[in-house]
């Protein structure tokens, strides 16, 4: 059994460039070079909410030490940058609501990092939309592969509401997140809140699971919430 006796409330504020003053390329027949920190923001908010997505897992000794690997050498973090997607492309990824992306790359003689994602927004009716997301990654990281549902109600022109919900195999590891977006200009405000690990609680203490189905708990004596914050 392990306990969680300090209450966790975890505050993320995000400013996110969505259309920052573009570049000149080195010539006139290349394309404008755009950049976004879109995919920063989605990076911090996987870390917290996929905590079993880590490569150790999420009950590892090593604690919040579990993102440095051993294995990596001091060409790995290079690797990721040659092997991955541009800043140029991960701008166009993020300005869509729908698609689908794959990445690869070599980091020794034996192992590959890979990474993928999907998504697809789906109208439900003139007012209502699915946001059905997979994201992929394979690293000396992280070990995801995680599935999000958020249903959106648009109550305005420029003002929708969201629920969010990450879907696990494990019941316990589940998280809701609830929230408003704004539209401004060709931006967006986000403000959000979050419940982590919601039916632990309800499944390992109410349910009363046997350690012979589960050895391992989660106790929370206060619940984990989070707050969100971004301005693309």
């Amino acid at each position: 059994m392990i306990r969680r006796i300090d209450p966790k409330v975890i505050v993320i504020a995000l400013a996110l460039a969505a259309q920052p003053t573009a570049a000149g390329a080195q010539t006139d027949s290349l394309p404008m070079l755009r950049a976004t920190l879109r995919d920063w923001e989605e990076q911090t908010w996987l870390a917290i909410f996929d905590r079993g997505g880590s490569f150790y897992g999420r009950t590892s000794e090593k604690g919040i030490l579990q993102r440095y690997n051993e294995k990596m050498d001091p060409e790995y973090h290079l690797d990721l940058i040659t092997s991955g997607f541009s800043l140029s492309e991960t701008f166009e990824w993020y300005r869509r609501e729908s698609g689908a992306r794959f990445w690869a790359g070599s980091i020794n003689h034996l192992r590959l990092v890979q990474g993928g994602d999907f998504k697809a927004m789906l109208g439900l009716s003139r007012s209502w939309a699915a946001d059905i997301r997979f994201t992929h990654q394979q690293t000396l990281q992280t070990d995801r592969n995680l599935v999000r549902l958020a249903v959106h109600a648009r109550r305005e022109e420029r003002t929708r509401v969201f629920l969010l919900t990450t879907l696990y195999a494990v019941k316990p590891d589940i998280d809701l997140e609830a929230g408003l977006k704004w539209r401004l200009g060709t931006g967006e405000l986000t403000l959000a809140l979050g419940a982590l690990d919601l039916f632990s609680d309800i499944v390992y203490q109410g349910l009363e699971v046997s350690p012979t189905i589960a050895d391992t708990a989660l106790d929370y004596t206060q619940h984990p919430f989070t707050a969100r914050f971004a301005l693309d």
